[in-house]
């Protein structure tokens, strides 16, 4: 994706935020939800964290390119047969932030402001002989999370990773709750075959390890991000689709575990959802139980 492609999304965002921020405020109702949120100190520190992650998010996302020059003259380099300006694969706005961070580089991993690596090294002493020692870090207390095991600074990998991570968690959310909505709503408003067909859906789609669902779906449509949010969509939205679909309550024999009215509630009786199965209080025993009835969660 080039940077004119992202920088274009990232600034279509953030106008749909302001423009959704402009419109709940016009909302009485929203506002009160707004001054509700902003007396409890957890929701604060919360809203601050996330909007730090979003801050560091959309860094990641802008970026250009420069043009490249000559080390020695300063002159732009231009393409010999076309003249074109040459430039280089770019950077975002975090990358440029963070660059003396990435030129600390070190050899070995080192605990979080260490001035030593973590493994021994032999060096040679004074006299001839050989001693296991801890070497020296090229930047000694400059990691504040420490190296990996290639040297690499922990917390610029971490800060990188913040994009990757909110780009997979708000698309595989934006596929999979519509998905499951639909699934969901389809099954309890209509119920009967079209109620057996998704509920068997589901029941195999959950059957299968995500992981090896994930990696099934990346060989047979590529490697990327957008095809692993899709993997991740398609394999997380059988826990909400059971959610969206009404509890069903009625008589089942012991011999049975099906129900014969499974989406209308029986009058007279009340659920709770203290167990599951779920307890029916009824003011009168029904004619078709020998027992009380007990609730089913559409989840069973």
């Amino acid at each position: 994706m080039s940077w004119f492609i992202s920088n274009s999304i990232v600034v279509a965002l953030l106008a749909l935020g302001v423009w959704l921020f402009a419109a709940m405020r016009r909302r009485e109702y929203w506002r009160l939800a707004g001054r509700e949120l902003l007396a409890k100190k957890s929701a604060v520190v919360s809203g601050a964290i996330l909007a730090a992650y979003l801050l560091v998010a959309v860094l990641d996302s802008v970026g250009w390119r420069n043009a490249e020059r000559d080390p020695a003259t300063g002159e732009v380099r231009r393409n010999p047969q076309s003249g074109a300006v040459i430039y280089d694969r770019g950077a975002s706005v975090l990358d440029r932030l963070l660059r003396p961070l990435s030129r600390r580089q070190e050899l070995y991993y080192s605990a979080p402001l260490a001035r030593e690596a973590y493994i021994y090294e032999t060096q040679e002493t004074g006299e001839g002989g050989a001693q296991r020692l801890h070497p020296k870090l090229q930047h000694p207390r400059t990691h504040l999370l420490g190296t990996d095991r290639i040297g690499n600074d922990v917390l610029l990998l971490s800060l990188k990773s913040i994009r990757t991570g909110i780009i997979i968690g708000l698309l595989t959310t934006l596929i999979a709750i519509p998905f499951a909505l639909l699934m969901g709503i389809l099954a309890g408003y209509f119920g009967g075959w079209l109620d057996d067909i998704i509920q068997y859906l589901y029941t195999v789609v959950s059957s299968i390890p995500t992981v090896l669902f994930v990696a099934a779906f990346i060989v047979i449509f590529g490697v990327g991000l957008p095809q692993l949010c899709v993997a991740m969509g398609l394999a997380s939205w059988t826990a909400s689709a059971g959610c969206c679909a009404p509890r069903r309550c009625g008589c089942a024999s012991p011999s049975s575990s099906r129900l014969p009215s499974p989406w209308a509630r029986p009058s007279g009786a009340s659920c709770s959802s203290t167990s599951s199965p779920m307890s029916c209080t009824w003011s009168s025993s029904p004619p078709c139980c020998a027992s009380p009835p007990r609730c089913w969660p559409r989840r069973c």
